[in-house]
């Protein structure tokens, strides 16, 4: 790797793009074929590509999860960082914050925000209120964000098929209107389209714009591997232990999406269905529109075994494959489409994610076209995504002295401590890196409810001892995993820019668009 491409000591955090999504265009090589799992010149960094799941049988069949009050979501508006210059230091451009869009109530993120604007030209900013006041004991760095913590309890994507399972008539009503009263149901997931990066860009997806909804919560941390097996399963990572995009297995770092460590097929050794043991969608039969490729991948069988496939090689295809599936009777399809992340991934909020939107909002448009009035499309997203600045912050040597291993992603890098060396890079950590991000132990991590209520002991496990999750447009570099550095679009931290994500409806044959 060049020199140039290498991470440096103090990155300068100033830039001229927008950081919460902001613009971007349409690709005409967004649908090449690629490998399974895998993203061309993207090698190495989550949501390569992922999968789609889809369901037949009762809503009525899976045991609700959910539990716990919840909240109405009517939308939330569009975010942009708010510039903040520390005394004798660099110049910070925090990613947290939320604007409630006229007319919207707001459904905030588990914990206070730090609320601001960036207008299109990054040095017009204006500072907006601390909205709501720190209640965790954990230590901070005085005027640090609070994360955004996932809605476990309620509107998250992780509780979408424990609130389909109810019959029509009990499901809870933060679910849009159509898809409390339908009868089945087409579940797509838009890899990447974060609830900041839709709301902000209406204008070019008038289909998506005017369905119903508004703004639910993924889970932590924000990657697709965790996300998907969430809304697969019904549960949060610390139920079914996918806490990560790269996680630590015994004495190996497994790449989630590979399937791979150290470089080698991880199949032999990993076994997909002991490594996540939940069944998805509580056993029933799922009918799966993803692309073919994808089917016998370790992360398929770990979240989507027992599938019935319905597979694309063309996104085109998506719309009808979603129509024949419901037609036949099933009651939930489960759809998936990965370019939009993608494209961020590798142009960023450019003409390229503009274009990529408005094929999205084409497919929209011609799948609510397929269906029956009964039916119902409900659209949502895995995470957001924000640009971050480049290239990659290294972490302190201090507290890489104390660790033996890496995993995780840029944006929640996780530490693994050597025996009894814990409190040391912690306090390294803390010390090098909390003005930057939110520095947390693992047992902070599980008693702030980050993964969920509860955290199993194999997903505990698979924890590091010390979090690295960025507030600020960056990500922390990790020698082994070489494949990420150039990518202008990440996520994986608790930032509202990846952590609120869209849930929107039509009813079949509306025909908006």
């Amino acid at each position: 790797m060049p020199q140039g491409d290498r991470a440096v000591d103090r990155p300068d955090y100033r830039t001229d793009g927008y950081l919460g999504g902001i613009t971007g265009e349409h690709v005409a090589a967004a649908h090449t074929p690629l490998g399974p799992h895998e993203t061309g010149s993207l090698e190495g960094e989550q949501d390569l590509l992922e999968v789609g799941l889809g369901q037949a049988g009762s809503f009525g069949d899976v045991a609700d999860r959910c539990g716990g009050a919840v909240a109405a979501v009517d939308g939330q508006g569009q975010q942009g960082p708010a510039g903040v210059v520390a005394s004798g230091r660099y110049r910070h451009v925090p990613i947290v914050g939320a604007v409630p869009s006229p007319g919207r109530r707001p459904l905030p993120c588990r914990g206070p925000l730090r609320v601001g604007i960036r207008s299109r030209d990054p040095f017009e900013e204006r500072d907006l209120a601390e909205a709501g006041t720190p209640q965790s004991r954990t230590r901070t760095t005085a005027g640090a964000p609070s994360p955004c913590l996932p809605d476990y309890g309620g509107a998250s994507i992780s509780g979408l098929l424990p609130a389909l399972s109810r019959p029509v008539g009990e499901r809870p009503d933060w679910l849009p209107e159509a898809a409390r009263r339908a009868r089945s149901i087409a579940l797509l997931v838009v890899d990447g389209l974060g609830w900041r990066q839709f709301d902000t860009n209406r204008r070019l997806m008038p289909s998506l714009g005017a369905m119903e909804g508004g703004v639910i919560t993924s889970v932590a941390p924000t990657t697709t591997a965790a996300a998907l097996t969430s809304i697969a399963t019904g549960l949060p990572p610390g139920r079914h232990g996918v806490v990560g995009y790269r996680i630590r297995t015994q004495m190996e770092v497994l790449n989630v999406l590979r399937w791979t460590a150290g470089g080698t097929s991880a199949l032999s050794r990993i076994v997909p269905e002991q490594l996540q043991p939940v069944t998805p969608f509580g056993g029933r039969p799922v009918v799966v529109v993803t692309k073919a490729e994808f089917r016998g991948s370790g992360f398929t069988r770990a979240h989507l075994r027992g599938g019935i496939w319905r597979p694309w090689t063309r996104a085109r295809e998506i719309p009808e494959l979603i129509g024949a599936a419901l037609g036949e009777g099933h009651t939930l399809v489960y759809a998936y489409y990965d370019a939009v992340d993608r494209v961020v991934h590798e142009h960023g909020f450019d003409h390229h994610f503009e274009a990529e939107l408005a094929t999205v909002d084409e497919m929209v448009a011609r799948t609510v076209a397929a269906l029956s009035p009964e039916s119902c499309l409900l659209v949502t997203a895995d995470h957001g995504l924000v640009e971050v600045v480049k290239p990659l912050v290294p972490i302190s040597p201090r507290a890489l002295s104390g660790t033996v291993a890496l995993s995780g992603e840029a944006r929640f890098r996780w530490l693994h401590a050597r025996r009894g060396r814990e409190r040391d890079v912690h306090a390294a950590a803390f010390e090098a890196h909390s003005d930057v991000a939110w520095v947390r132990t693992r047992e902070e991590i599980v008693e702030e409810g980050w993964l969920g209520p509860v955290v199993l002991r194999d997903a505990r496990e698979r924890l590091g001892d010390v979090a690295l999750v960025p507030f600020e447009p960056i990500g922390f570099d990790d020698p082994a995993d070489k494949g990420s550095m150039s990518l202008i679009g990440r996520h994986g931290s608790m930032t509202p820019a990846e952590v609120e994500v869209p849930l929107l409806a039509a009813a079949g044959g509306s025909g908006n668009s």
